[in-house]
This record gives structure tokens, C-alpha cells and sequence, in this order.
């Protein structure tokens, strides 16, 4: 699998260029948070055809699942806050 914008360290500032950066090994398992409007507008070029109610819904059926990552943390997984910035990020 090669490198892109999405996992590559180099190319995106919100993942870490090494597993062992910080210094809080909580930190290590917490998601590295993007932009919720980076996040909804990724989902709206995925699903053109779909309108803002069916993305939201779309968007809530694939996070509950795991099926939506940022930066490889499902989304079921991010904070509650992030959540609702990426839903309103969809109106």
C-alpha cells in the first residue's frame, strides 16, 4: 500500500511522524481530530447524489459502525463534540 495525504506523516499535520511523540501514552490512543468540515465535505464528494438529510444519515449509520475513520480511529470512537461539529458541518 503506498503512503498518500491521508497516512502519510509527511504530508498530513494531524498524525504523528512517530508512534512514541508524546509524552502522555494516552495521547497515543487518542484520534487526531481534522477539521469536522474537512470530514462532512469528504463525505458530501463520496455521495454526490445524496442530499444534506441522507448524508447526515449516511454519515451517522457509518459511524456508528466503525465504517468512517479520521486518520484511522473509527468515528463511534471520537468525541461526542466532534460529532455534532461534523453533523452541523453537513447542513
Amino acid at each position: 500500500m503506498s503512503a498518500d495525504k491521508y497516512t502519510d506523516p509527511k504530508l498530513n499535520p494531524f498524525i504523528p511522524a512517530e508512534p512514541g511523540d508524546h509524552t502522555d501514552p494516552a495521547e497515543d490512543r487518542a484520534p487526531f481530530t481534522v477539521p469536522a468540515a474537512v470530514v462532512a465535505r469528504r463525505i458530501a464528494e463520496r455521495h454526490p447524489d445524496k442530499n444534506e438529510l441522507a448524508l447526515a444519515g449516511h454519515a451517522l449509520v457509518k459511524m456508528a459502525d466503525g465504517s468512517y475513520k479520521v486518520n484511522g480511529t473509527p468515528m463511534a470512537e471520537l468525541s461526542p463534540s466532534m460529532l455534532l461539529e461534523l453533523l452541523n458541518a453537513l447542513r
